[in-house]
């Protein structure tokens, strides 16, 4: 099952594609850890949060009913999510896991914060 504990509040961080505009694109295109998900509560949307930008899904979007069937599973959720920019001229982007050892525990009603082992 999911840990929990008192996050600390996120620090906000720009859309995607407010991060697009504003950051030159690079030379190779790095995943980003997905840090922070919050399944819909006041708004009906998933968001992936990252070190540089969010990612908000809504509920049309074809990654937003399988991500709220991955957190709403039984048991141990230990497989983190790895974002990357695929155009950054159309604004596309790929979900995968990645192979960073942790677990995902609950913050808040409706979020879950990725723990890293140390």
């Amino acid at each position: 099952m999911f840990q929990s504990y008192d996050a600390p509040k996120p620090k906000k961080v720009p859309t995607l594609s407010q991060y697009l505009k504003k950051t030159k694109e690079p030379k190779s295109k790095p995943f980003n850890s997905v840090e922070l998900v919050w399944l819909p509560d006041q708004f009906d949307n998933v968001t992936l949060q990252t070190q540089n930008y969010r990612i908000v899904l809504g509920d049309n979007h074809p990654l937003y009913k399988a991500t709220i069937e991955y957190f709403q599973s039984e048991g141990t959720l230990d497989t983190n999510i790895r974002a990357q920019v695929t155009d950054w001229a159309k604004g596309t982007f790929e979900i995968s896991p990645g192979s960073e050892k942790g677990n995902w525990a609950k913050a808040g009603n409706n979020g879950y914060r990725w723990k890293p082992d140390k």
